[in-house]
């Protein structure tokens, strides 16, 4: 676990001793965790260029604003889900 302050002080074990947590030092995360070694940066980038896309494609028969208007949390988790289904 991180340095966080919402995770216990306490060494974490399971009752059977077969889990443990280990607490890791500070800035080293980012080294270690897939997610922070670019795969989020790479997904926000994605998702940023679909959503561009879209907005220039409907621009052509709506204003920016009404787009905004009508753009939906379901419309932004069905473009990171085709963004995220884009990755290789």
């Amino acid at each position: 676990m991180d340095n966080s302050l919402t995770h216990p002080n306490s060494q974490l074990q399971s009752d059977d001793e077969k889990i443990m947590c280990h607490f890791l030092t500070a800035n080293t995360t980012a080294l270690i965790q897939l997610m922070d070694q670019g795969v989020i940066e790479s997904m926000k980038r994605r998702y940023r260029k679909q959503f561009i896309q879209q907005l220039v494609t409907f621009s052509e028969e709506i204003n920016v604003k009404d787009f905004w208007k009508r753009y939906t949390i379901k419309d932004t988790v069905f473009n990171i889900s085709q963004t995220w289904n884009g990755f290789t």
